[in-house]
């Protein structure tokens, strides 16, 4: 099992962020966001100078998230209704095909150049997404566009070699790690495994560690690592240390002979000072 961490959690810009995590000692790092821009849909200019800072510091790229299908999800098979007000019909008929040219554009222009980034770099990992569900839809109900839609980002991933790693997310249709596991099983496609991240799940309202992990177990091709408690009003937050059975998470990973990379991914502030500490964490345990 290796350490990396994503780029953005140190610092916006990548030389910065590459500096500071290789003089803790990190040779591993995760691309996420790179200024203003997210990997995969940089400028030419950013992609350019990505790819001469990662090859002047000499580090390795450890996985790619670019966003993929972290979008709302809007049905091309579901039928459109028709309001008494012509706006109305004309904003419902633009949002619906705004939305689905996104979901295509997703699958047939940022995967494919995903793909191509992770390939130069050596890159065998890209994070993806199940598609945000809409508002009152349960995540059982997940529908077969998404699942198609994932079976066919999976097909190009395994044209080009490279896994996809599907992450739960508590705002997608794959949130807990029971209901990932389903779309995974359901897809069964040797390029599309789980990034598991376990705050997410918590976040989703299920024990990440043991319950949760029982699911993803023979399927986590990625780890995410932050950490997260609820308030005494019910809401989470993401913290350094929270509710989350990290160590345990880790020793059972390694026991399970798990291999790859853990991301620190701490969504806190101060950023560096909460990067550190993850760090500090996760070496107690890993060595």
């Amino acid at each position: 099992m290796q350490i990396a961490i994503m780029t953005d959690e140190l610092s916006s810009d990548l030389e910065t962020a590459l500096e500071i995590g290789m003089d803790w000692g990190i040779r591993h790092f995760e691309l996420r966001g790179i200024g203003s821009e997210r990997v995969g849909a940089l400028s030419p200019f950013s992609t350019h100078h990505m790819y001469q800072t990662i090859e002047q510091t000499g580090a390795t790229i450890a996985a790619l998230s670019p966003g993929i299908f972290k979008i709302p999800l809007v049905d091309p098979n579901v039928p459109e209704g028709f309001q008494v007000l012509r706006w109305q019909d004309t904003e419902e008929f633009y949002f619906r095909k705004n939305a689905i040219q996104k979901l295509e554009d997703h699958l047939n222009v940022l995967l494919p150049e995903s793909l191509a980034i992770a390939k130069r770099l050596g890159v065998k990992t890209v994070v993806i997404f199940g598609v945000n569900r809409p508002d009152g839809v349960s995540s059982d109900d997940c529908p077969e566009f998404v699942i198609d839609l994932l079976r066919e980002a999976a097909k190009k991933a395994g044209e080009a070699g490279i896994t996809l790693a599907l992450e739960n997310e508590h705002i997608c249709f794959a949130d807990s790690a029971e209901h990932t596991a389903r779309i995974i099983e359901k897809i069964d496609h040797p390029n599309l495994r789980i990034n598991w991240d376990p705050a997410n799940a918590y976040y989703a309202g299920e024990d990440p560690y043991p319950f949760g992990y029982q699911f993803v177990k023979d399927y986590v091709a990625h780890v995410h690592f932050k950490d997260a408690v609820t308030d005494p009003n019910g809401h989470c937050r993401y913290v350094v240390e929270g509710s989350i059975r990290w160590e345990q998470q880790l020793e059972q990973l390694q026991k399970d002979g798990y291999k790859g990379f853990v991301t620190i991914e701490t969504h806190c502030r101060p950023k560096i000072a909460s990067a550190r500490q993850t760090l500090e964490r996760i070496r107690k345990v890993l060595g």
